[in-house]
């Protein structure tokens, strides 16, 4: 007769790369390490060099996610 075992296991996210575009990018003038983009799909993003991935700047959860987008970049 077989068993059936039970492995451990670490749920996280799956990085699901590509889907879109990036359609602009601002490099901070007083500190070039801080980039910063725009994508046609999911908003603002900046750059975590230390990660080596983009972290999203703006996540309004599942109400807000027809209503949004980012049309430019700028620093105060």
């Amino acid at each position: 007769m077989f068993g059936q075992t039970a492995a451990e296991y670490s749920w996280r996210n799956v990085p699901i790369g590509a889907g879109g575009y990036i359609t602009g990018m601002r490099i901070h003038p007083m500190a070039p390490h801080h980039k910063y983009y725009r994508t046609d799909v999911g908003g603002a993003y900046r750059r975590d060099d230390n990660q080596d991935r983009l972290v999203q700047l703006f996540d309004f959860g599942t109400e807000f996610e027809n209503y949004y987008s980012v049309a430019g970049i700028t620093f105060d």
